[in-house]
Formats: C-alpha cells, structure tokens, sequence
C-alpha cells in the first residue's frame, strides 16, 4: 500500500503551446500522493477552421498509471472546435513505482497540431457543461472526486499566441478603471482571464462588445502589480500586458 494517500490532493491542469508545436497537458497536485489516479478529463478548445488535434504522446510513467485518448471526435460549436479527452488509471503510483509531489507538474501527455495553428485552452463552458458533451475538466484519485482548477503559467503577454489584432486597453498603468476597445469585426462575446506574476489565473469573466465601443472592466479589487489580460473570442485570441497602479 502506498504511504502518501492519507489526505487527497486536489489536482489543476493546464495547457502549455510549446515551440515544438504540440500542446502540452500539464497537471499540478496541490500535495503528496502515490495511489490509484482513477480518473480525468478535460476538453481543449480552439476557434473553428484553424487547426486539428492528432496523435497524443505520453511518457513514463505518466503513460502506465493515467493512459489518456480521445474521448469521441471533435465537435463544432458557436464558432469553436472542441476535443474531449479522457483517461482511466488501473495501477496505483506506487506500483510503478513512483510519486507527486505537492506544486510540482506532471507533463501528462502532449497532443500534435495539424492542418495549421490555433489557439488552444483547456475550457469548462456552456458547451462542456451539456450534459450531452460532458466535457468539463474532472479528476479522480481513489475514486473520489478532486478536481482543482484550470489555470494558465503564462506570465507574459509575449508568450501568448495572438490572433486578433486592434485590441485597445487603457491606462497603462491602471487604477480603477480599465477600458477595453475591439475592433468591429471582433464584435461579440469574448472570455476574458486575468492572471497574475506568477501565472495564476486570479479573474475570468464573459464580456460582450460592440465594434468600435469601449467595455470598461473594474480592476481596483486587484492588488497593485503586473497582469496579463487574455480576451478569447471565436474571431481569435489576443494577450496583453497592464500594469495596476493604485
């Protein structure tokens, strides 16, 4: 039996466009554990038309106790591209042998690009939510449930992919007050996340614009530091840095 199963972690997942040009899943135990990873999914969102999920690679040991594979194939929605994954684990960690360690990444597998390039998210939305989907981001470790969070490690706006121009946020530095333009082709609902210095996501909210009209978002909750905002839309993705300044 193994030693490190007392108190269950809760597990974050992210995913990571490397240069090579696969994406990367990344998982991040909030603590010690070596048994029985019994269960995860996830589903990695694009916009429609741009690029296409492949082969999936993974390495040991990450391969022997949470094998992972396409979970039906990818689906269209409201302008974007969904793939579902899921994976079941049969040998406990400790079989392997082998152990998380607490704040530590695990690569759990990556997935090849094809047919272009996109920007890629590991999303819960309204669509993964359908019961008819059952896409949302799940984990299991000795068959309970100990989904964390989906975060991002980007900590500059230069590491982000950006496909949609023109997008205007000001001030820089900000106190209270930021406003966002988009240009009028970017009309629409967008995702916005904020993270912080070190990666973590610390807001997400659902804006919608008009072309040409400024959206003003309330940052004066944040401390003061430096963000990157990311707006996601079916139209593309964009990431800029601000700074806020109290």
């Amino acid at each position: 039996m193994g030693g490190l199963r007392a108190q269950l972690p809760t597990v974050d997942i992210t995913l990571v466009q490397t240069v090579e040009g696969p994406v990367e899943v990344r998982i991040r135990p909030d603590g010690p554990f070596d048994g029985l990873m019994s269960s995860i999914s996830f589903t990695i969102r694009w916009t429609d038309g741009q690029a296409n999920l492949g082969t999936i690679q993974q390495f040991s040991p990450v391969n022997v106790y949470s094998p992972v594979n396409k979970s039906g194939p990818e689906q269209v929605s409201n302008g974007f591209r969904y793939q579902v994954f899921a994976g079941f684990g049969f040998v406990p960690l400790y079989d392997v042998p082998t152990a998380w360690t607490g704040g530590e990444e695990i690569v759990l597998c990556r997935i090849n690009v094809i047919n272009g390039t996109s920007a890629f998210n590991i999303v819960n939305d309204d669509w993964t939510n359908d019961i008819n989907n059952n896409g949302n981001f799940y984990v299991s470790l000795n068959g309970q449930g100990r989904t964390g969070e989906i975060y991002t490690i980007s900590t500059s706006a230069e590491d982000v992919p950006s496909s949609m121009g023109g997008v205007i946020m000001a001030p820089v530095p900000a106190d209270r007050m930021l406003s966002i333009t988009m240009p009028g082709e970017h009309a629409g609902p967008v995702d916005l996340r904020v993270t912080d210095a070190a990666g973590r996501m610390v807001r997400q909210e659902k804006l919608v614009f008009q072309g040409g009209v400024p959206v003003t978002v309330d940052v004066s909750a944040l401390p003061a530091g430096a963000y990157v905002l990311h707006l996601l839309s079916a139209a593309g993705s964009n990431a800029q840095r601000i700074v806020v300044q109290h």
